[in-house]
């Protein structure tokens, strides 16, 4: 993997070194054209206020980045904003490094630096960052199932970072990776992780939705299962065959983001899903939906499933 587009280097101001003098940085933020990132790195306020949660904290190790005496290798939640990968809870507020020794330097203010022996790295934007493969496995260990699951259902179906080729993980060596964990805090649930992450979980409410199903012991639903009508093919997020349903996760990009809507408007995208699910419920089976409210409170998504008759085994 070797993302080679540095262009983020564009957006950024830093005081000495060649770039803005302190007087014209307090000039910026007080008239609100520039917002501090860390002390000696600042971000064009236009720019910044377009930022996502997973964006920002990107923005954060580019800071860094740009002022280290030797380039960092990102891990752990910090490899996976710039993986792409998806978290839920909101990302830290500081970065996060591996390096082979300690030497490497303590952990101080908005930098934590890991001493967990790195081998390889990969490139992304020009920074280096553990691989997409241990990256996973690191964010098992350090940050529980969920967070796990999320980052390891997609790796396994592949990312897209920058001008690079879609770069996806095997199952077979995820579990080998998570096998290989020494012993200590979190190896147990990065070998969980690998057990249960799926591919064809389709975003990241279908797999905050899988973990949820997990949690309260539901029956385990085949994911994307194809239906075939008059009209053509189908595929449905759950289903459970022996109680005939079919389950939904409506995310809200499923409305709006432009890879998934394929031009359509939002009103369009939501006549095709009713006329899909009519097609779905003439073939004889029963159609639930869930969003992400739902699916972040266990008891919601208790209650949705129970209504039609798939409760705890």
């Amino acid at each position: 993997m070797d993302a080679r587009d540095e262009s983020w280097r564009d957006d950024f101001v830093m005081t000495g070194h060649g770039g803005w003098a302190m007087d014209g940085v307090h000039v910026g933020i007080a008239s609100g054209q520039l917002r501090r990132i860390r002390r000696g790195v600042y971000l064009r306020e236009q720019i910044a206020a377009t930022r996502s949660a997973r964006a920002a904290h990107r923005d954060l190790a580019y800071a860094h980045e740009l002022l280290a005496p030797k380039q960092h290798v990102f891990s752990h939640a910090t490899a996976a904003a710039l993986w792409r990968l998806p978290r839920i809870g909101g990302w830290p507020p500081v970065v996060h490094t591996s390096a082979r020794h300690a030497r490497g330097g303590r952990s101080e203010g908005t930098l934590v630096r890991h001493t967990v022996g790195v081998v390889e790295v990969d490139r992304i934007e020009g920074l280096m960052v553990t691989p997409l493969l241990r990256t996973v496995v690191d964010v098992a260990r350090a940050d529980g199932f969920l967070a796990g699951v999320l980052v390891a259902d997609r790796a396994l179906s592949g990312v897209s970072v920058s001008d690079a080729p879609r770069v996806a993980i095997g199952r077979a060596a995820l579990r080998d990776a998570a096998a290989a964990t020494s012993p200590g805090r979190g190896s147990a649930v990065a070998r969980e992780v690998a057990a249960f992450a799926d591919a064809r979980a389709g975003s990241p409410g279908e797999s905050i939705s899988r973990v949820r199903m997990r949690e309260l012991q539901l029956p385990i639903p085949t994911l994307q299962r194809e239906f075939t009508d008059r009209e053509g093919r189908m595929f449905a997020d759950f289903c459970w065959p022996a109680h005939r349903v079919i389950g939904e996760f409506d995310g809200i990009g499923k409305y709006l983001r432009e890879e998934w809507t394929d031009g359509r408007t939002p009103a369009e995208v939501v006549i095709d899903e009713k006329r899909r699910e009519d097609r779905l419920r003439r073939l004889g089976w029963t159609v639930v939906r869930w969003g992400w409210s739902d699916a972040v409170v266990p008891g919601r998504l208790r209650a949705i499933l129970s209504d039609v008759g798939i409760r705890p085994v």
